[in-house]
């Protein structure tokens, strides 16, 4: 795998998350928006040999935990490294355990996995953050309040919205294969979804 493609890839996504994030938010339906740097581990995690795969999945988590900052209702917000960094690494882990099974050069491929993934980084994150709300000093700044159950039903609302989203963009990052120098890639014509 070619470092550089995912470096630029992977700011560009951010960026797109960051910044579209109010844009393509659905308010009536809780406030969820798609992710663009899920369907890029996705992406990477059924191309790229495993460990490679499992590196990059963890520097996207990491990034997220970067991105995301934990805002409590009245103070400054603060950073918690470690959530999205180990959920990415579950989720790429699952992605590679199903690769064998899947059409890879699908963006249909693309938009399931990434529901997937996205639901067990989900799994994982809201796990951490009940396991730190039960020694915290103030529990309701987590992410996780008024209700455990309500915050995985919002992630699992953002999981399929993304999965949705991500049959589109799945299809451009489908488009990019020749530059990422994968090892077993065969550089086919990708049209079909």
């Amino acid at each position: 795998m070619r470092w550089a493609t995912f470096v630029v890839l992977t700011f560009l996504c951010i960026a797109l998350e960051l910044s579209l994030r109010g844009v393509l938010e659905l308010r009536s339906i809780g406030g969820i928006s798609p992710s663009f740097v899920a369907p890029l581990a996705v992406f990477v995690s059924m191309f790229a040999p495993r460990m490679t795969a499992l590196w990059s999945c963890l520097l996207l988590g990491l990034l997220m935990d970067i991105s995301t900052p934990i805002a409590p209702h009245a103070g400054a917000s603060f950073y918690i490294f470690g959530p999205y960094a180990l959920g990415y690494v579950f989720g790429g882990f699952m992605i590679l355990q199903l690769r064998p099974m899947v059409f890879r050069q699908r963006s249909l491929t693309i938009g399931f996995l990434t529901a997937l993934c996205l639901f067990a980084v989900a799994l994982v994150t809201v796990a951490i953050f009940i396991i730190r709300s039960w020694y915290a000093p103030d529990p309701s700044i987590y992410p996780i309040s008024p209700s455990a159950t309500g915050e995985m039903l919002r992630r699992f609302g953002i999981a399929l919205y993304s999965g949705i989203f991500a049959i589109l963009f799945g299809w451009l990052l489908l488009t990019t294969l020749p530059f990422w120098g994968f090892p077993t890639t065969t550089h086919r014509r990708v049209g079909r979804w």
